[in-house]
């Protein structure tokens, strides 16, 4: 008797290692495992035992259905376990903006707001204005009560209630040009 299990879960945020592990009876002559599943080879670490495999920051294009095939004398079990990985949609943009409008953000997620609310997310956007020396200003936004949290000295960002990551800049002005994470 076979099972596959994912730690820390089968359902994770990018950036999450992790370890898909193979249970079951290892006293078998002969006993053959073979993993298969989508994403960068080059991020994955196998166990000389073949038991576990570990996915090293696991982005949302490695997200799907993770196979291993147990062989023992020619005959083959194939397990399978689906890997949900939570992670934005949309890795870069560029927005160009006129001086006093408003400058509106979206970070779209690949979950839907009930999975985003169960999440209890929280993040920062860390903001580089274009040629300053001094440490990037940010803007640090937590969805706890709706409410947008900004650091002294941060540009004027406000959250959109109806949009849990969009946030707005308002108004736009030149010593914001810059770049933001």
């Amino acid at each position: 008797v076979f099972k596959v299990t994912a730690n820390p879960s089968d359902s994770v945020f990018s950036g999450t290692n992790v370890i898909l592990t193979l249970h079951g009876s290892s006293n078998l002559p002969a006993l053959k495992v073979e993993w298969s599943g989508p994403g960068d080879k080059s991020k994955r670490i196998l166990s000389q035992d073949k038991k576990t495999l570990k996915l090293v920051q696991i982005e949302t294009s490695e997200g799907g259905v993770w196979d291993c095939t147990v062989s023992v004398n020619d005959k083959a079990l194939k397990l399978s376990i689906t890997v949900t990985v939570f992670g934005f949609t949309s890795s870069s943009q560029t927005f160009y903006m006129m001086t006093g409008k408003p400058a509106k953000f979206s970070f779209p997620l690949n979950l839907n707001e009930q999975d985003l609310n169960r999440e209890h997310p929280n993040g920062e956007l860390r903001w580089q204005v274009e040629g300053a020396a001094s440490p990037p200003r940010s803007a640090k936004f937590s969805w706890k009560g709706d409410s947008l949290t900004l650091e002294k000295g941060a540009p004027n960002f406000s959250r959109d209630p109806k949009f849990p990551l969009t946030i707005t800049l308002h108004p736009v002005l030149p010593q914001h040009a810059g770049s933001g994470v």
